[in-house]
């Protein structure tokens, strides 16, 4: 008997395609589906199932070849991706700004190469800025199903090669095999890696794997009692459709989260097979078959390509949440463009009314590909074409590059380097007179500059310690986004055991402090019933007091004012288009609520023996009543609440003169 029992078209599947890319839409959309990203797992497990059913039943039919294969793949995916990259090529030139649009050339360069999942692993990250703002993003599940259509088809191929070809079981076991491999270490690092969990094949392997599985398991198995295959269908499609609903943003995913979705679209394919088209279809294939549903699964590849640069393109320049009629009007704006793309561009290359040999579509897609590659190196060798907008607007611009990693002055140190006493050192004097460690999270890094001018009338050395979303207290858990995780209580007891062993003096905590308190709240909140409620005042106290006991001067420097939007934004804005830029600015009321959770704690912070820095006043400009987000025609702050080297530099004097005072218990510097 045939591995590959009668398989032909089904309508179902595409109903489900159809249901997986409309949660997609309004997710992106926020439109009511907060779970909708697990419509990309349902993606993968449908292609798993229909590619191996495809390559399994030519093999068994003799006519299996890998060029057919791929000319197959090429005809699918590529002329309407050509297309897209080029569209966004062409709009970034008009709507993003330098560094953007040498970013966008990036991301199109290697998502011609079949690995946009790898640019945005590599880019994707805490100082990337906001990756809703990346026309290409979602490109990056392409890369995977991409990197899967290369492997894949070689593992099968030799498989048959050994004439295994009749050997359903030991296929499923190796099937198996790489399900569980790559399901457990997505499990395994989904916290701890969350990038790499994310968009790397390895981890997401289990998903196309699984549709794999379903294409071999015998459809004699369907013979089973209509009411059975009914509940198995039901059950498939409300693990497919609950998700949409109960997941979000703070979902850790995928890992286990992705294991229902995908579990019940492999559950709704298998039970809605029929052995023959007499059997009767179980009524939630019927619901799949609707015309409406089979339209939106057959557009779902356009769909799924055009809607999501309408919302970058948006979101990169909004300053207020767009409207309930503008999301509206995006997803209208992608559907068009999705029939469009289907009718014009996908079908006519499916069906071979162009590009109707191998050669002949290999060479559209070769060049295609090869032309989006040169233009995406023009964009990066030309730095995003800055003469495209005027000095002021490409000066506010470069000032976001100084977040990227490869620009910080000191880069983050992680547990290992840590434990290793491996922290970044600056000194400008052969024998130092004193010793500084600037300890904190990524706002310790950008006060450096402030510290270093300090230090070097000082005569001082200095250290700094710092991990992004991670505050500097001692034994305490974090579960920030982009924070250490489970491992802060270990690398910040190492930055403790470093300050013990070097016999620093001067210990400066720094940290976006609102933002930990409120989240230890939220944390707290939801561990009322349990016996540990958090308390973040009380460890921060408590690494006072033992920063105290080595003998340390303990500065704690009070969070720098956060402002209701990007700063840079603002003021591109201000200055392109005459926007009012201070209704974004920070006032004395949300300056005092950013203040409020710590204020509960100064006292004790005070009486641990720490000495609190305000610097509040250099940014105050008491005519408005407002904090300041420019000075001398340069932007201060290179997003809402980081400062930019430029403005961290105006606190140098306020540093210097706070840490060389009197030990009193609060300094307000001026």
């Amino acid at each position: 008997m045939a591995i590959i029992e009668n398989f032909k078209y089904r309508p179902e599947v595409d109903g489900l395609r159809a249901i997986a890319v409309i949660a997609v839409v309004l997710y992106h959309a926020g439109l009511g589906v907060p779970g909708g990203f697990v419509g990309v797992d349902i993606f993968f497990v449908i292609s798993g199932y229909l590619i191996t059913s495809l390559i399994v039943k030519e093999v068994e039919r003799g006519t299996f070849s890998m060029v057919t294969f791929w000319e197959r793949r090429a005809r699918r995916i590529l002329p309407a991706s050509i297309v897209l990259v080029v569209a966004v090529l062409i709009s970034g030139w008009f709507l993003l700004l330098p560094s953007d649009y040498a970013k966008l050339g990036l991301s199109a360069g290697f998502h011609s190469l079949f690995a946009a999942n790898l640019y945005f692993w590599r880019t994707t990250n805490y100082f990337a800025g906001p990756s809703e703002e990346q026309p290409l993003l979602h490109t990056w599940s392409l890369g995977v199903e991409e990197q899967f259509y290369v492997f894949f088809p070689l593992l099968l191929a030799g498989f048959f090669f050994f004439r295994f070809s009749r050997c359903r079981l030991l296929l499923l076991t190796i099937f198996g095999g790489i399900f569980v491999t790559s399901f457990v270490l997505s499990e395994y690092t989904v916290s701890d890696y969350p990038t790499y969990n994310f968009y790397l094949l390895p981890f997401r392997a289990w998903e196309l794997v699984l549709g794999s599985i379903v294409a071999l398991l015998p459809l004699r198995f369907l013979k089973l009692p209509q009411s059975w295959r009914e509940a198995f269908a039901w059950c498939g499609f409300l693990a497919v459709l609950v998700p949409c609903f109960v997941y979000s943003h703070d979902t850790t995913f995928p890992g286990l989260s992705a294991l229902p979705p995908c579990l019940g679209a492999a559950m709704l394919i298998w039970a809605t097979g029929r052995v023959n088209q007499e059997a009767p279809m179980v009524s939630v294939g019927r619901l799949l078959s609707s015309r409406p549903l089979v339209f939106i699964g057959l557009i779902s590849y356009s769909l799924y390509l055009w809607h999501w640069p309408f919302f970058a393109y948006w979101t990169y320049w909004e300053l207020e949440p767009a409207s309930l009629l503008t999301r509206l009007l995006l997803v209208l704006a992608g559907l068009v463009l999705a029939v469009l793309s289907w009718r014009f561009i996908e079908t006519p290359f499916r069906l071979k009314q162009l590009g109707g040999t191998k050669r002949s579509i290999f060479t559209y897609s070769g060049v295609g590909l090869v032309s989006c590659l040169l233009a995406a190196g023009s964009l990066v060798y030309f730095s995003g074409v800055p003469t495209r907008f005027s000095d002021r607007v490409n000066a506010i611009d470069q000032c976001r590059a100084e977040a990227l990693p490869v620009n910080q002055i000191a880069s983050k140190v992680n547990l290992k380097a840590a434990r290793a006493g491996e922290f970044p050192r600056f000194c400008s004097v052969e024998t130092p007179s004193d010793k500084i460690i600037v300890w904190g999270d990524s706002h310790a890094q950008a006060i450096l500059p402030a510290v270093l001018d300090a230090s070097d009338n000082m005569n001082a050395e200095v250290y700094v310690a710092w991990y992004s979303a991670t505050a500097p207290v001692l034994d305490y858990e974090q579960t920030q986004p982009f924070c250490i995780g489970k491992d802060a209580v270990a690398y910040n007891r190492a930055v403790f055991d470093f300050i013990e062993s070097e016999k620093i003096e001067n210990v400066l905590l720094v940290a976006k402090w609102a933002g930990h308190f409120e989240h230890s709240e939220t944390v707290r909140q939801s561990r009322l019933q349990s016996d540990q409620p958090v308390e973040f005042g009380a460890a921060l106290a408590n690494t006072v007091k033992q920063l105290r006991e080595l003998g340390c001067n303990v500065w704690f420097l009070r969070q720098v004012p956060v402002h209701l939007r990007a700063i840079p934004k603002v003021l591109i804005e201000q200055e392109l288009w005459g926007i009012d830029g201070d209704q974004y600015r920070c006032d004395d009321q949300h300056y005092a609520s950013l203040q409020a959770g710590l204020n509960q704690w100064t006292s004790r912070l005070a009486g641990a023996g720490a000495q609190i820095i305000d610097v509040s006043s250099f940014f105050y400009d008491s005519d408005q009543g407002l904090y300041r987000i420019e000075s001398q025609d340069r932007a201060l702050y290179h997003d809402k609440h980081h400062l930019t080297q430029f403005g961290a530099s105006m606190l140098s004097e306020g540093i210097l003169t706070a840490i060389s005072s009197e030990k009193t218990k609060i300094v307000e510097v001026r």
